[in-house]
């Protein structure tokens, strides 16, 4: 089924990325989908909202799994502007702001993770992940993450990305190591 949208949809520079239609249909996580529909509504008839767009007071339910990534054009490093309690605790940490995303995995992971902010970037894409999002704690969590582009307001270059990790549920089965990973063109999104 992989190879079939592969060959239909197009591909990304990551094999395991299945490019989709413009169309958010694929997000099952009720909460990554109003966070999408936020997003969408920033948007203001741009092709993309600004980090300064995102307004946390609009969006309280979101704040405790919501995290902000900026790319540092000078170096190209991936750095958290912030993140919210419930991701810096899976990740063992009382902040992430500032830490380099790079610094959170082992490099054969990170160039997954790096693949996927790339192609958020790069796109500009919608990225929704769905399974196994992230190893913590040796608990497995089941759900979604959502990688949102933010461009700079006078260029319109991507800046930053508006995320959210989703999940309900610990799996503890190692055998079951799923990730679907979908981007979807911001153009041509309503």
């Amino acid at each position: 089924m992989t190879n079939l949208l592969f060959g239909l949809l197009g591909t990304s520079p990551d094999p395991s990325i299945i490019r989709t239609e413009a169309t958010l249909a694929v997000i099952e996580e009720s909460r990554l989908q109003r966070l999408a529909d936020y997003w969408l509504a920033l948007r203001k008839g741009r092709r993309l909202p600004s980090l300064t767009d995102v307004d946390p007071v609009k969006i309280p339910w979101a704040l405790s799994r919501l995290f902000i990534i900026e790319h540092a054009a000078v170096d190209g490093v991936w750095r958290f502007r912030l993140a919210g309690t419930e991701i810096e605790n899976d990740h063992g940490r009382s902040s992430l702001k500032g830490l380099a995303v790079a610094d959170l995995f082992e490099p054969d992971m990170y160039e997954h993770v790096r693949a996927r902010l790339k192609e958020c970037m790069n796109g500009p894409s919608v990225v929704y992940m769905h399974g196994r999002i992230y190893r913590s704690a040796h608990r497995l969590p089941i759900g979604g993450r959502l990688y949102l582009p933010l461009a700079d307001p006078g260029t319109g270059t991507v800046t930053g990305i508006l995320g959210m990790s989703d999940w309900s549920g610990w799996n503890g089965d190692e055998e079951e190591d799923h990730l679907a990973v979908y981007a979807v063109p911001v153009e041509g999104l309503a």
